[in-house]
């Protein structure tokens, strides 16, 4: 990587540089964290509901998504590495997008979102499995 020359090496020891560093991941490297927030977000808001409904149906409804998020992570993990950050980084962005799923458990607790979750998941569950 080609560093510019306001970039010294004791500047980089000092600040690591943030804005170069910033600049040289690629636009891919910045929607997959996005995307997977949201995605996390989702996947928390169908598991809060689930247990709330029956601890037997969360437990399923929590393998499956551990089955899904298996490959998936991996595939993230592989297109941060290919967009410029290192192994370190994009394992941390990884973990730090997942947390978004307990945002998406604890808004999950009312009644009144319990139900409008379950239909609105319901509803995009039946289209993925009609497309």
């Amino acid at each position: 990587m080609i560093r510019p020359s306001w970039c010294t090496q004791s500047l980089l020891n000092n600040c690591y540089c943030l804005v170069f560093l910033l600049l040289a991941i690629k636009a891919k490297g910045w929607m997959v964290p996005i995307g997977e927030r949201i995605h996390n977000f989702a996947h928390g808001l169908a598991l809060g509901v689930t247990f709330s409904q029956d601890v037997i149906l969360g437990v399923t409804a929590t393998i499956a998504v551990g089955l899904h998020e298996l490959h998936h992570e991996l595939g993230d993990h592989a297109i941060l590495i290919q967009s410029g950050f290192t192994h370190y980084k994009a394992l941390t962005f990884n973990f730090i997008t997942s947390l978004t799923a307990f945002i998406g458990i604890s808004l999950s607790a009312s009644e009144v979102c319990q139900q409008r979750i379950f239909a609105l998941t319901i509803g995009i569950v039946s289209l993925y499995f009609t497309c």
